[in-house]
């Protein structure tokens, strides 16, 4: 059997590893990873780049890290859900595992069910997500809360519903510290303690032993860890002088959020100072961060609402190379091992999607202590492991 796995690996711990674990003693064969590449939901720059993480997972378990590309991978949960469903099921995979507080299957599809449009559109399309989630919970009943990593898998379940695609999902049950607990020295910890002792100068016990390896290096070479913060004067600048009224024409900056973030830049001298004026209740952080990625990007939101137009290989082994080379013969979407081809991609969808990538990978350069040229990741190739360890 082969299952796929939607994620970030920012960065991979030891519960992702164990997870991988679960999956092969219950029957997995191939375990296909399709991860975020360099900004993530929480509209931040990976810790470190998509190469050096994808050769880690495949390192600790994974057969085949496929890119879940720009600028779906910054998206809420709504669009990362989308792509990563529509990505995996171009490729044939029809099972999908992920983590889950609550581990409830028959609840989450309830949710899922229970989600309609009009809660959509009254909270989450105007930046309230906590009150989305809040009304999923009231539609359950109350019984039992959705945790963040439960409200993602609802909205896996959701988005195979919407595509027609008939996926079936495996939930494993997350274990570890909370989401958001700041204990890196947990014997699992949260994916963010970990990034902030990483920016430490730490690495944990934590991480999985090629994430720890991984990190070592890319620090060593000033490849790791990203910082937001590094793009602080280009940030300000592009909100001190663009304007509202053009900003607002970008993903996740309509209804009054490029002019909350337009008026911090004006007013504050750091990109920190800047987007804790402009954050609220209703405006999230995540969602303030977001809208700036965008903006800078110049992603539209119908960016968002297309759907992926084609996948970049990062790493594989063996195993992996067995299950590209059966699904290339079918899949309905091209898997490409250098980015640059979909630069002349007769799809005009494609090249957009190059646009975006190779926007969104100029400005992650700059996040990295060193920071790179342009283009370097369009030029990087996948690693390939002539075994399956």
């Amino acid at each position: 059997m082969t299952t796929g796995i939607i994620c970030e690996y920012n960065p991979m711990h030891r519960g992702h590893e164990e997870m991988i674990k679960k999956l092969r003693a219950g029957g997995t064969d191939t375990v296909v990873c399709l991860m975020s590449g360099s900004f993530v939901q929480r509209g931040e720059p990976a810790i470190a780049d998509k190469y050096g993480r994808a050769a880690a997972a495949v390192r600790s378990g994974a057969d085949v890290v496929l890119e879940l590309p720009f600028p779906w991978s910054c998206g809420s949960a709504r669009y990362f859900a989308a792509a990563g469903i529509y990505i995996l099921n171009a490729l044939g995979v029809k099972n999908i595992a992920f983590g889950s507080e609550c581990a409830d299957a028959a609840m989450l599809r309830a949710a899922a069910e229970a989600a309609p449009e009009d809660i959509r559109t009254d909270t989450a399309a105007t930046g309230a997500a906590a009150g989305y989630f809040a009304a999923l919970n009231e539609r359950l009943g109350g019984a039992s809360r959705l945790m963040p990593n439960d409200i993602l898998g609802v909205e896996y379940i959701r988005a195979a519903r919407v595509l027609g695609t008939g996926t079936d999902f495996t939930v494993v049950r997350r274990e570890g510290a909370g989401f958001n607990d700041i204990d890196p020295d947990a014997d699992i910890p949260s994916a963010s303690a970990l990034r902030t002792a990483v920016r430490e100068g730490r690495l944990p016990h934590g991480l999985c032993d090629a994430s720890a390896e991984m990190l070592r290096d890319a620090a060593k070479n000033g490849g790791a860890p990203a910082d937001m913060s590094a793009l602080g004067s280009a940030v300000l600048y592009r909100f001190r002088t663009a304007g509202s009224a053009a900003l607002s024409e970008y993903a996740e900056c309509g209804g009054g959020v490029s002019g909350r973030l337009c008026h911090a830049a004006e007013t504050n001298g750091t990109l920190a100072d800047m987007m804790a004026a402009a954050a609220t209740k209703k405006y999230t952080d995540a969602r303030l961060r977001r809208a700036v990625i965008f903006a800078m990007t110049e992603t539209r939101k119908s960016d968002l609402d297309a759907l992926p137009a084609y996948v970049t290989l990062l790493a594989v082994n063996g195993r992996g190379r067995k299950f590209l080379s059966d699904a290339r013969r079918s899949a309905a979407l091209p898997v490409l091992t250098r980015p640059s081809d979909a630069r002349t991609a007769e799809s005009a969808g494609a090249r957009r999607q190059s646009e975006l990538l190779l926007a969104s990978e100029s400005l992650y350069s700059l996040t990295l202590p060193v920071p790179r040229a342009a283009g370097d990741f369009m030029r990087r190739s996948p690693l390939c492991l002539q075994n399956n360890d």
